[in-house]
């Protein structure tokens, strides 16, 4: 009798350390897969901090080279509109390399940059919700190639603006000698007849306002 209440007891003792065995196996997978979520979150985050450094990088040579803004210490041109969460940045990519950008900045309380020179009221007596196109640039090495990356990237935005943001029109501020290319490319309409000679948002240089109903 006793010894098949020691067998029982010694059953017993196993089954609990092999609970115990199996419970603290679970744990352990658990938390490496919550090292694993954390380690590809922060290195997500890296990349986008990258990608966004790269991008702001290239706009930066873009716009000191077409004489839109003067060298910055940083090599980089950052806005106020590029710290709201009301801006998102498109980058485009060929490889591990960035070769195009370009920001959409949805309307907050600041308002949009071509503000400044343009106004919005015929298009806001419209229906849907406004973002304006800012911050184009394309690598030097991918321009002249029939859009290739120009046009992807302006396809990616208009399903960004429609799919995600509700978006039912763009406006946008370009140069004077771009602005027919808008207008027959991509079916832009100005906002207005005149030009502006000196946008200081692009260092001075003169602009054209213009809108697209998506």
């Amino acid at each position: 009798q006793n010894r098949l209440v020691d067998l029982e007891r010694q059953k017993a003792v196993a089954e609990k350390q092999l609970i115990d065995a199996k419970q603290a196996d679970e744990e352990a997978a658990l938390a490496r897969k919550a090292q694993e979520r954390e380690l590809a979150a922060h290195e997500a985050e890296q990349r986008r901090r990258e990608e966004l450094e790269a991008c702001f990088k290239l706009l930066h040579d873009a716009y000191v080279s077409s004489g839109f803004m003067t060298p910055d210490p940083s090599g980089m041109r950052v806005t106020i509109y590029h710290a709201l969460p009301t801006t998102t940045t498109l980058c485009a990519k060929i490889g591990d390399q960035v070769v195009g950008t370009l920001s959409l900045i949805r309307e907050s309380a600041i308002g949009f940059p071509l503000q400044r020179i343009v106004d919005l009221t015929s298009v806001r007596a419209k229906r849907g919700n406004i973002a304006e196109v800012s911050a184009l640039a394309i690598h030097p090495a991918f321009q002249g190639l029939g859009g290739m990356v120009l046009l992807p990237l302006l396809k990616f935005l208009y399903e960004y603006c429609t799919s995600l943001f509700d978006t039912r029109h763009l406006v946008i501020a370009v140069h004077p000698r771009h602005i027919e290319t808008y207008e027959s490319l991509l079916f832009f309409r100005r906002l207005s007849g005149n030009i502006v000679p000196s946008y200081d948002f692009v260092n001075g240089a003169p602009a054209i306002g213009a809108t697209l109903d998506l």
